[in-house]
């Protein structure tokens, strides 16, 4: 008979006059690996705070491990057995492995502490899971994959009956992520619960028992049968999963490759060994690093170009390279990317000022801007602020200001990484209008996902070099042949 380890009963969640959950139930049982597909955002930040406390409810019941742990009113806020792994490290950084997993935890209460032991019975516990790590190593040294699976290793010894694990995915490269999920199945045979959380449903189908697709504040359907998700996704999200179809069906027209750009040649630089690649006007360029091993050394070249530091072996094709007018932009530029305190035509013109010394005293120019993308923007145009502006409005800031300024390039890392089922049509389709209007893109990424939609060409790297060019018609022949290629 299944255990179960936590459930929710219709519960309502309200917060300062908003309801974040809207009659959501939910039941997870011991050893299973429970998905999470969130096709909207929305809620989910509560769901999950409300999974590990115990806050006041307005309506339902939350059980942990049999035990009734939530009711509606008001009544003092309990901890659950319940660990959350995300991109923030809840490791003490200046602390070895050992004391991490043994000293910084719950229920220890020693006063002296023999280190031998403690690091005896981290390599003990190292070689159950098959995990190879320096017992010298620090906790602020460890490498994302490391750092994950010592986050894993601390909950299970501190007795978490459950974890969480939101956005896995975007941390890590596929290889690593096929390695992390190799450990979570043997961690289910010793009686450990996931909860795994994500936006897109290839990453949760190729690891989840079940999945539940979250939309609006509840759980519209719990999929068992893990082949019928798409069917159940084209239901629920039907405008985007559409709308990415149309973007799907609009790039097979593929444009011929116009001149060359930019070319590395030979370049060694971090984990680039001996690297080439070249980028056309008017082309989109999808590289894929399925071990995330070059992807920052890359983005730290172009920001390095960007601020017209030369590198050797980059070469810009038909004007000087300090002439080259690049847009970097790192993951969730909507956060990264954009002054909130500016109006959102100041945003907008900010690239352009790279062009224009003093554009913003050149109040003619900025209202000419206003004018020639009001069609597009509308009343946008008018915000003084961004704060209260919406997801999808800031990532086309971000991506409109590169277009406003005809920059020779622009470099996105990760473009989809955490965004929704109604956000990545959106950026797919500000990717594909810089690409219209012969801006290249060089897309970053450590798998193909929905990227492929708006993808030119497709490189493939190994081990710091190029080992795949392909078209994506030609990666699909390829991909019917060898199975085991991007297998998503």
């Amino acid at each position: 008979m299944k255990k179960e380890i936590f459930r929710m009963d219709h519960v309502l969640y309200t917060e300062n006059g908003q309801t974040h959950l809207n009659d959501l139930s939910m039941q997870v049982f011991e050893g299973e690996i429970y998905g999470i597909l969130r096709l909207e955002r929305h809620g989910g930040a509560e769901l999950f705070r409300l999974i590990a406390m115990n806050e006041p409810i307005r309506n339902g019941y939350v059980f942990f491990q049999d035990h009734l742990v939530n009711t509606p009113g008001s009544h003092a806020v309990t901890r659950n057995k319940v660990a959350i792994i995300d991109s923030t490290s809840r490791l003490i950084d200046s602390l070895s492995l050992a004391d991490n997993l043994f000293v910084i935890r719950p229920g220890f209460r020693k006063f002296y502490i023999q280190e031998r032991v403690l690091e005896a019975q981290a390599e003990q516990l190292f070689r159950q899971y098959d995990i190879h790590l320096p017992r010298d190593l620090l906790a602020g040294q460890l490498k994302t994959y490391d750092r994950l699976v010592m986050e894993l290793l601390r909950a299970m010894i501190a007795g978490e009956r459950l974890v969480v694990l939101i956005d896995i995915p975007d941390l890590l490269g596929s290889e690593e992520l096929a390695v992390f999920h190799r450990l979570l199945r043997k961690m289910t045979q010793d009686g450990q619960t996931f909860l795994y959380v994500y936006n897109h449903h290839e990453a949760l189908r190729k690891v989840c028992d079940r999945i539940a697709i979250f939309k609006k504040g509840r759980i519209e359907k719990v999929v068992d049968q893990i082949s019928e998700l798409n069917r159940h996704v084209r239901v629920l999200a039907k405008p985007a999963y559409e709308e990415l179809l149309r973007i799907g069906q609009a790039g097979e027209s593929r444009h011929p490759r116009g001149k060359p750009i930019l070319r590395l040649e030979n370049v060694c630089w971090g984990g680039l060994d001996h690297f080439d690649l070249e980028i056309c006007s008017g082309e989109t360029v999808l590289l894929i690093d399925r071990n995330n091993t070059i992807l920052d050394d890359l983005m730290g070249l172009f920001e390095d170009l960007k601020q017209h530091v030369q590198v050797p072996g980059v070469i810009a094709c038909g004007k000087e390279l300090r002439e080259l007018r690049l847009g970097v932009m790192e993951r969730a530029p909507s956060r990264t990317g954009l002054f909130p305190d500016m109006s959102v035509l100041d945003n907008l013109c900010f690239a352009l000022g790279e062009k224009i010394p003093r554009i913003w005293r050149k109040r003619r120019l900025l209202n000419s801007v206003a004018k020639e993308y009001w069609d597009e923007l509308g009343g946008l145009l008018d915000e003084k602020q961004l704060y209260d502006l919406h997801t999808q409005d800031l990532y086309t800031l971000a991506y409109y200001q590169y277009l406003i300024a005809k920059a020779d390039l622009v470099v996105c890392l990760q473009p989809i990484s955490g965004l929704d089922m109604y956000l990545r049509p959106h950026t797919l389709r500000l990717i594909s209008k810089l690409r219209e209007n012969g801006i290249p893109v060089l897309l970053l990424s450590t798998d193909l996902y929905d990227t492929l939609y708006v993808a030119d060409r497709i490189l493939w790297v190994d081990d710091g070099k190029i080992a795949l060019d392909k078209t994506p018609g030609e990666l699909q022949e390829l991909r019917l042949l060898q199975e085991d290629l991007f297998n998503d």
